[in-house]
């Protein structure tokens, strides 16, 4: 049995439909995009995303998408 935060996971997920529009997002949501389909893919922004999040809050920086 999964245990998750249903709410910070349909929020992450919503934030993953805008954010692979973003040019440091989209290459992972194309390439699962081809592979596996879209919804898929929005998970795997998702899970980039909470990445991302985790990391700018541990290390107290903003995010930096140019490097």
């Amino acid at each position: 049995m999964h245990q998750s935060n249903h709410w910070l996971k349909w929020v992450l997920i919503e934030a993953a439909q805008h954010a692979s529009r973003h040019y440091w997002f989209q290459p992972t949501y194309k390439r699962v995009l081809l592979r596996h389909g879209k919804n898929i893919a929005k998970i795997a922004v998702a899970r980039k995303l909470a990445r991302v999040i985790y990391f700018m809050l541990s290390r107290k920086q903003p995010f930096r998408g140019r490097e």
